[in-house]
């Protein structure tokens, strides 16, 4: 779809601008169906290349995550249409490094927390990577449309001095759908599974003796009856979702999807004798809404999820068994979310001007029943960018500046009396917890710029820049750069 100057452009450039200009990229829950998939794109897109990324806090925002994490990645993707038929693909190698990690020896913290195994001093440079596939398929006979997509990814992370975990992740998605036309309109439900693991196994090569691992439960909270011991570990979890979108048949006109999902993740100590420590579920629903034209759109989505943090109670051990006598269910997380997005493109000429406009409101609950913690905080956060683009025959080159700012509603911590070893623990949270509380501003600039080589190859490079300013003066850096060859 080339639009006023931009249908001089050579045929792949102009395939790109499409992607820069579609209002679709708005939408986010729509894209977890397969069947959706065979609309993302009106025309066909293949890409590889490198990227480079790096993220610097002048103090750790969360210390759980380090303050400088580095990442070069090379990556291939590709969407075309043949037919009746829409195939899409990506492949990815990551490799990263991670510095200034506090209190956190797991991989993968939003999929296993609570439950981390961690230790109190602090640790070198965190290595990793990372290999992920995944491939899709769409199409249609008549009325009637089906889809699928089959997804893998798998890690390893490492430490090359004291404590030195290694950690291994494997996450495999599969998701099957159908959907029919009726009149205007396309409805399609698609089903999902996910498997994931992780293990760890942390060693100590110093004469000097071994530094205490903790298993943690919370806040500022751990299983203390095996801290100090249990240093190899899995976690083993499963995951299935439902998603329902309704798109229009001619791309224009109202989008809508709702996605249920409900994660399960065991967390066993596989050193005592695959002790089934703790579980974690996390229940979670998203729901987007939007009215989306050639040239603009706007879209609503809501996002509700609750992380319930289960801990088994154990007899005493019997021949190195202990035996399971309870549960007690003491871990609660609770998010909810609201946002509004916009898009508007504008031509001049051979110029576009696109506009991108965003506000959302987040809520986080986090309660431990015993001892008693607790962290709230709401937030109301706004977000714009304005990108200029200009085209020739062979080129287009864009510009884009945006900013946002951050502002709380409501906060609370409160913490329990905590043990001396716990106090660094207990720091990091409250440093975490002000920066979340305080306001946050921040501003992006980006530059790309695409460059044919005759009507069906070209090269591409982009970059972009963002600095964020937090609570007590602490900034933030984040640098992106890559470079494709797109066909």
């Amino acid at each position: 779809m080339a639009i006023c100057g931009f249908r001089a452009v050579a045929g792949v450039v102009n395939r790109v601008n499409d992607d820069d200009v579609s209002p679709r990229s708005l939408l986010e829950t729509t894209w977890h169906s397969p069947v959706a998939m065979e609309q993302r794109r009106d025309s066909a897109l293949s890409a590889v290349g490198g990227h480079y990324a790096l993220r610097h806090e002048d103090e750790p925002i969360d210390a759980r995550r380090g303050n400088r994490e580095q990442t070069f990645s090379f990556l291939a993707s590709t969407y075309l249409h043949h037919r009746a038929s829409t195939l899409w693909g990506s492949a990815r190698y990551d490799n990263a490094t991670v510095k200034g990690m506090r209190w956190n020896e797991t991989s993968d913290i939003d999929v296993v927390s609570p439950y981390l195994l961690a230790d109190s001093v602090p640790t070198g440079t965190m290595y990793g990577e990372r290999y992920a596939f995944m491939g899709g398929y769409a199409g249609h006979s008549g009325r009637w449309h089906y889809g699928a997509t089959l997804a893998y990814e798998a890690g390893q992370y490492y430490r090359r001095v004291d404590p030195r975990p290694r950690n291994v992740t494997a996450n495999l998605d599969l998701s099957v759908g159908g959907g029919v036309d009726l009149r205007q309109c396309r409805l399609s439900l698609a089903i999902g599974f996910n498997r994931y693991k992780q293990t760890n196994d942390v060693t100590f090569y110093s004469e000097m003796g071994n530094d205490k691992l903790f298993h943690l439960t919370g806040l500022v909270t751990d299983y203390g009856r095996f801290g100090g011991t249990g240093y190899s570990t899995y976690y083993r979890g499963h995951r299935w979702q439902v998603v329902a979108t309704l798109t229009p048949q001619n791309i224009h006109g109202l989008w809508a999807a709702v996605r249920l999902s409900r994660m399960s993740v065991d967390n066993v100590i596989t050193s005592l004798n695959k002790l089934p420590m703790a579980n974690v579920t996390l229940n979670r629903a998203d729901v987007e809404c939007g009215w989306l034209q050639s040239r603009w759109g706007v879209v609503a989505g809501a996002h509700l999820s609750r992380r319930l943090g289960a801990e088994n109670v154990f007899g005493d051990a019997a021949a190195g068994v202990y035996p399971e006598i309870g549960s007690l269910s003491l871990y609660r997380e609770n998010r909810a979310a609201v946002t509004l997005r916009g898009v508007y493109s504008h031509f001049i000429g051979r110029w576009r001007l696109t506009a991108r406009a965003a506000a959302w409101y987040d809520h986080l609950n986090v309660i431990y029943l015993d001892p008693q913690c607790r962290q709230l905080v709401n937030r109301i956060s706004t977000a714009a960018e304005l990108t200029a683009a200009f085209s020739t025959l062979r080129h287009t080159t864009a510009f884009n500046i945006g900013a946002s700012i951050a502002a709380p509603t409501a906060d609370e911590l409160l913490l329990p009396t905590i043990k001396d070893e716990f106090a660094g623990l207990s720091r990091q949270l409250m440093a975490r917890h002000n920066v979340m509380s305080h306001s946050a501003t921040a501003v992006t600039v980006g530059l790309r710029h695409t460059h044919a080589i005759g009507s069906r190859f070209a090269i591409e490079g982009t970059v972009a820049y963002r600095h964020g300013f937090h609570y007590n003066d602490v900034a933030s850096h984040s640098v992106n750069a890559s470079l494709r060859f797109l066909f």
